[in-house]
């Protein structure tokens, strides 16, 4: 049985990720009601393409690399600022070649003037996301209000810095930089809090490197599989139709990534429990994935048909008039996430008992399913299209996801009767 001070632990983290969430929320929503106003649709556009253009990039900036070193430390304790220090300079390293590499891109893709001087700046949060790896010691500590904090610092100061681009006129090249400096201060406050539990021991170890990378690239690859699947149909609009279809589209996502957080908090603290019983009782595994995609659907399948419905009132209202057609957008976008919510628990289940290499060829699927139909459909469909390929494509990563499920899960007589009661106990047991 947890003992009091480790319930009080978890209570407490999961309360302060809670609060760090709902302020993000509100400032995220407080920004696009800003900005996407001031800026119109197509500069709107432009400015959510900076994400969604150095979205990929981020995901090989990272490569799996902070989950392996959270893992290693929690088994070394006595190694973290070895490890840390070794892989600091690795991730730096990288992160210098990750941008000359995204500046090339950028150069090749010929944008407009304005876009391609935001995407150069933007480009510079890349290094400095790489020295933040310290950050992993608050995980290990399970000192979660580190993060929370400096996280909240950051969204509202960010906020600030964009309110005064705005305030005094400024575009799209300023409001990079602005949240480039916002990142930058809190890389300062990171490092600085961090200090207090690890000192980081800089050197080169080709070796390390070698062994968390062996670890970490599964896992590199998956994430840069979801960034394509997330985020490549921003790109295919931009280079197939124009920036209107892209702000459009942005519109209609904000609204999605808001909803999406809630099951994410949630696989935050059911995963731990996945992982526990995948080694030590099959039984409980599978009444906690059944439940929890269970209630999870019981949240997903209201919120989905309230959105469908309600989606031009939810745009005018947040966005403006200008961005009213991004209603039928959302109307398609918002079951994505629906299959996002249903398939969650699945991945989650699968990365739990090792089946690592499953979730990624299922994964693998999705992009190319993604990319084909919105090379079939963006031209005659414009963003619609695209919200509709990536509703397909979800609904195949869920269907995928559950017969994988099934199949190493398997089935038992023992679904209901005994082990729902020992279920129900343990999670009574856990929030007291």
């Amino acid at each position: 049985m947890a003992g009091p001070s480790l319930r009080r632990l978890l209570i407490k983290n999961t309360l302060v990720q809670m609060a760090a969430q709902a302020v993000s929320l509100l400032i995220g929503l407080a920004t696009s009601v800003v900005l996407s106003r001031y800026l119109g649709v197509e500069r709107f556009g432009q400015f959510n393409y900076i994400f969604a253009f150095s979205y990929f990039f981020l995901s090989i900036n990272d490569f799996g690399v902070n989950t392996i070193v959270v893992r290693e430390i929690s088994k070394q304790r006595e190694r973290a600022e070895e490890i840390i220090g070794a892989m600091l300079s690795f991730k730096v390293l990288m992160s210098l070649i990750v941008v000359l590499a995204t500046w090339v891109v950028i150069w090749l893709m010929k944008f407009s003037e304005d876009l391609r001087n935001g995407l150069y700046v933007f480009a510079l949060i890349l290094p400095i996301i790489a020295l933040q790896l310290p950050a992993v010691i608050f995980q290990v500590l399970f000192k979660a209000e580190y993060p929370a904090i400096i996280g909240i610092f950051n969204r509202c100061m960010g906020f600030l810095l964009l309110m005064g681009a705005v305030w005094m006129g400024y575009g799209l090249v300023a409001m990079a930089c602005a949240l480039l400096l916002a990142e930058f201060v809190s890389m300062l406050i990171t490092l600085k809090y961090a200090r207090r539990f690890v000192k980081p021991i800089w050197r080169f170890d080709p070796k390390l490197w070698k062994e968390v990378l062996s670890s970490s690239i599964p896992l590199g690859i998956a994430g840069f599989f979801v960034a394509l699947i997330n985020r490549v149909d921003f790109i295919m609009l931009e280079r197939m139709t124009d920036l209107h279809q892209v702000g459009l589209y942005s519109a209609a996502y904000k609204v999605t990534n808001l909803l999406e957080m809630f099951p994410l908090m949630v696989m935050g603290t059911i995963y731990p429990l996945m992982s526990q019983y995948a080694g030590e009782d099959l039984g409980r595994l599978r009444v906690l994935y059944k439940r929890s995609v269970f209630y999870l659907g019981l949240v997903a399948l209201p919120m989905g048909l309230g959105i469908t419905l309600l989606a031009p009132v939810i745009i005018r209202l947040l966005f403006g008039a200008q961005f009213f057609g991004a209603g039928r957008g959302l109307m398609v976008l918002v079951w994505s996430t629906v299959f996002l919510y249903l398939a969650l628990s699945g991945g989650n289940l699968l990365i739990s008992m090792a089946k690592e290499n499953v979730n990624l060829l299922i994964l693998a699927l999705g992009v190319v399913v993604n990319i084909g139909l919105n090379v079939l459909w963006i031209p005659i469909m414009g963003f619609v299209g695209a919200a509709l390929s990536t509703v397909i494509t979800y609904s195949i990563i869920f269907v995928g996801t559950t017969i994988a499920v099934r199949h190493y899960l398997g089935q038992s007589k023992h679904d209901v009767g005994e082990v729902i009661p020992m279920y129900e106990a343990e999670v009574v047991e856990r929030k007291n």
